[in-house]
């Protein structure tokens, strides 16, 4: 993601990101993740789990409880088509492995979504499964594996057949990017137009 964030004009720098939302954070991993990521930022975590943002809160809890320290970290329950969340208020949004999870036309409404959230010049990232990766294609050509895989993912042809791209283009976002993060996992990155009102 910061690889990708340096080469896009008018997005920020990793050190001046004041606030980071993650979409689908369960838990809370991702979001400690993008604490390491952008030191200086607040840190917002969404999920439609109560589930795991009462988990994430607890572990959460237990982690300042030990170290003494506050963290830089807040995870709500929000649907992440309809947060709530202030217009303008974020400079990174995150999406890591949501967009599998997901029917199309989610996907297509969290961008949007997101795109009101990001200030002129936010970055909305996503990491996902690269389906056309060789790995996938391995998959894929196995009836087995195959069947397994899509046994435990009801929404994998949406996702598989979604232009990712294309749909943050849509959104109305500019310069999606994207480099492999692994033999099976993408990095998507797109800017909100500094020019956007």
């Amino acid at each position: 993601m910061l690889q990708l964030m340096s080469g896009m004009p008018g997005a920020p720098e990793p050190a001046t990101v004041q606030n980071v939302l993650d979409v689908g954070c369960a838990a809370g991993v991702s979001s400690q993740a993008l604490c390491e990521l952008f030191p200086a930022a607040h840190i917002t975590g969404v999920d439609l789990s109560p589930y795991m943002i009462a988990v994430g809160r607890y572990h959460q809890q237990q982690r300042e409880q030990s170290s003494g320290q506050k963290e830089p970290v807040t995870l709500l329950h929000r649907k992440a088509e309809d947060t709530k969340l202030p217009a303008g208020s974020f400079d990174v949004v995150s999406m890591c492995l949501v967009a599998h999870e997901l029917p199309q036309h989610a996907t297509r409404d969290i961008l949007k979504e997101a795109y009101r959230l990001l200030r002129p010049g936010g970055v909305m990232a996503i990491m996902e499964m690269n389906p056309n990766s060789p790995a996938f294609q391995r998959i894929f050509s196995n009836v087995f594996a195959y069947t397994a895989f899509k046994s435990t993912e009801p929404w994998l042809m949406d996702y598989i057949t979604l232009d990712l791209h294309g749909a943050m283009t849509d959104a109305g976002f500019e310069q999606p990017q994207q480099t492999e993060n692994s033999p099976k996992h993408r990095a998507v990155v797109a800017l909100k137009p500094v020019s956007a009102s």
